[in-house]
């Protein structure tokens, strides 16, 4: 059984890795179309200084190292042509999961 902030950063996660496959969510629509994510640099994401949910999500990545976890390794963006496509290594299928992290 894992404790609830493993929980709770593994959420973080899934919504990182929603916005930044452009999940056709709610959410992650209401989030782009707001914030004009689409016209961001790929770096826009770690910026920790950004309200709301942005500092979570871009601070998920030193919760993560203290687990020695990179997430830049795990969860990697297609090489260039492939458009907006991510993969997640942890996972046969390459989508992210919770479960997996």
């Amino acid at each position: 059984i894992g404790t609830i902030k493993s929980l709770n950063v593994s959420l973080i996660v899934k919504w990182w890795w929603r916005l930044r496959a452009g999940s056709p969510t709610t959410w992650a629509a209401a989030i782009t179309g707001l914030h004009d994510l689409n016209l961001k640099p790929d770096d826009y994401y770690a910026n920790s200084k950004l309200p709301g949910v942005w500092k979570n999500i871009a601070g998920v990545s030193k919760e993560l190292l203290k687990k020695e976890i990179v997430i830049d390794q795990i969860l990697k963006k297609k090489p260039e042509g492939s458009g907006n496509e991510w993969t997640c290594s942890l996972t046969s299928d390459r989508n992210f999961v919770v479960k997996a992290l």
